[in-house]
């Protein structure tokens, strides 16, 4: 999980992960990158959905509130069965992800859940840090749309970009600090 949370941290920066999501302005926080079936690392029975989330508006969200749209494989929409919160805050221009059980959904869908594809995340509250709260304005959706098998092949570009910039990173430091390792031989 260690890897996430630093994914967590550079996808907010990255160019990247700002072409996943649209461009709302409107909406200060959005999901970039989600999945309703992401295998649990910790035990490969379960799944999780997985929500990425960028906090792109100018104050600190503490809690943000998702009510999520399964789709089927045919582009069918099923309200989940709750309503997803997450606690916790964002700083202006960061992001963070959340992973929450399967098991509730599971039992709501039943024998449908096998059909489930992907996933709408739709950003309907934001409780900020001076206590103020935000909902979409009427007629405004802050919804993504995501299919699971995207999940994947985002992650593993993430993971490549991440490995990349702490390459060079990892080479800027020796080339800046090679009077100190020289000095110690």
């Amino acid at each position: 999980m260690k890897w996430l949370s630093l994914l967590a941290c550079v996808f907010a920066s990255s160019a990247l992960a700002q072409q996943t999501a649209p461009v709302l302005p409107t909406c200060p926080v959005i999901a970039t990158l989600a999945s309703s079936k992401v295998q649990n690392l910790d035990n490969k029975e379960e799944e999780n959905i997985v929500i990425f989330f960028s906090n792109r508006g100018t104050k600190t969200a503490h809690g943000v509130e998702f009510k999520l749209e399964m789709l089927d494989i045919v582009g069918n929409r099923y309200p989940a069965s709750i309503v997803y919160q997450v606690k916790g805050d964002t700083k202006p221009q960061n992001g963070d992800f959340v992973a929450y059980s399967t098991a509730d959904e599971k039992k709501f869908f039943g024998d449908k859940w096998d059909s489930i594809d992907g996933v709408v995340v739709h950003v309907s509250k934001i409780l900020f840090s001076d206590a103020t709260t935000w909902t979409p304005s009427k007629g405004v959706d802050c919804k993504t749309s995501f299919l699971n098998e995207n999940y994947d092949k985002q992650i593993k570009l993430w993971d490549k970009t991440v490995s990349e910039r702490m390459e060079a990173a990892r080479k800027k430091w020796i080339q800046e600090h090679s009077d100190n390792q020289n000095t110690k031989q």
